[in-house]
């Protein structure tokens, strides 16, 4: 028999960006939108890499460095006059779980800049600046800028070196270090109807009324809370939460009985079994987050064997 419950777990999409970008004529670094850039031959050639993309579950401890962007060549490669480089960082949710308290720390930023250069990160709720010791005006001298701020959902951080003073001052941005050090989730159901109250509000629904959530639309068993959470449409009544045991022909003249059933996109399934109806149920399978829909079909009960099964999707 299908079973639905409500769990909190989430994933966190996040993306090192370099944006808005533009270099000197002077120089041969190009800087392009959704690149992270390591010129490590010192060439100051951009290596085409895919944006940086980190699936941080609802189980992640506080360690890091769970990030790292590259920036600059040569130590004679400087951004001119007016040519500062913002590198965004944008954290997004994949699941629609509503992400509050997030903190981002930033471990550690670099640069190389002559005298009196600054460098600066900021968001709309904080933001720093350091400058450099005195060095040389072909090579400069490394700094760095570090500190821990806090974010919410799709906030943006953006670190930015200079020039900020006189046109012949050049900064190079060289790296930033981040990681997560600490999150809280929001997924309430306040009246248990097994509708997360985002979801209610998105969806003209009432995150304090029962029955909106406890209602069977399509008639098929199911109500909107429980379809919810296995993945099915609560206006298809054929689009059901079953477990079904089939027998099927052994290949040796006799018969098995297999186990079928239908799993949904960006759904979580665990399947359990007993004896007897007397005995606590026994975790055969935790199948966790699903990618993709589709049909699974597992041995079921040898023959002469008495087995019942149990199939729970819950919130990933």
């Amino acid at each position: 028999t299908p079973a639905t419950q409500g769990m909190t777990e989430f994933t966190v999409d996040y993306r090192a960006l370099l944006s808005g970008s533009v270099s000197s004529s002077t120089d041969t670094l190009l800087l392009n939108d959704n690149l992270l850039v390591d010129t490590g031959s010192g060439l100051g050639v951009i290596q085409d890499v895919a944006v940086t993309t980190l699936g941080l579950g609802g189980n992640i401890q506080p360690a890091g460095p769970h990030g790292l962007a590259v920036v600059g060549g040569a130590n004679s490669l400087w951004f001119d006059s007016g040519e500062a480089v913002d590198l965004t960082f944008a954290l997004q949710t994949t699941d629609g779980t509503p992400v509050t308290d997030l903190q981002l720390e930033i471990i550690d930023v670099g640069a190389r800049a002559v005298d009196s250069e600054t460098m600066a990160f900021s968001s709309s709720s904080a933001s720093a600046t350091a400058s450099w010791p005195a060095g040389p005006e072909d090579n400069g001298r490394p700094g760095i800028l570090a500190g821990t701020r806090e974010f919410t959902s799709d906030e943006t951080l953006n670190v930015q070196t200079g020039p900020w003073i006189a046109a012949l001052q050049r900064t190079q941005l060289s790296y930033v270090v981040f990681r997560i050090s600490g999150f809280s989730v929001d997924n309430t159901d306040t009246d248990g109807d097994l509708l997360p109250d985002e979801y209610e509000s998105a969806n003209g629904l009432n995150p304090a009324d029962p029955s909106d959530g406890n209602i069977d639309n399509d008639e098929d068993g199911a109500t909107r809370g429980q379809e919810y959470v296995a993945g099915t449409s609560d206006s298809d009544g054929n689009d059901r939460f079953i477990l079904d045991i089939q027998a099927q022909d052994d290949g040796q003249g006799g018969t098995e009985r297999v186990l079928l059933f239908d799993v949904k996109d960006r759904c979580a399934y665990r399947l359990y079994k007993r004896g007897t109806l007397d005995e606590p149920p026994v975790l055969m399978e935790d199948f966790g987050m699903i990618s993709g829909n589709h049909s699974v079909q597992l041995p079921g009960v040898v023959e002469g064997e008495s087995e019942f099964y149990h199939l729970e999707a819950y919130l990933p």
